[in-house]
């Protein structure tokens, strides 16, 4: 049986990316990672989520074909 991401359910090609609680997907990984780090940084959630879009713009600048 093929694994798929816990949040978007896209089948997973390889074992995916493991959080504590979850599967995640490259792009819902990354999405994780930059709420993660914005959140870590400031504590508040305001601040998590433009981050969370910043790691994601510049994962999309570093990969071009995703």
């Amino acid at each position: 049986m093929t694994a798929r991401c816990d949040r978007c359910r896209k089948r997973l090609d390889d074992d995916g990316n493991r959080t504590a609680t979850r599967v995640l997907c490259d792009t819902c990984y990354g999405q994780f990672i930059g709420l993660a780090a914005g959140f870590m940084t400031s504590a508040t959630v305001e601040d998590a989520i433009p981050t969370a879009g910043w790691n994601e713009r510049r994962r999309n600048q570093a990969n071009p074909s995703e």
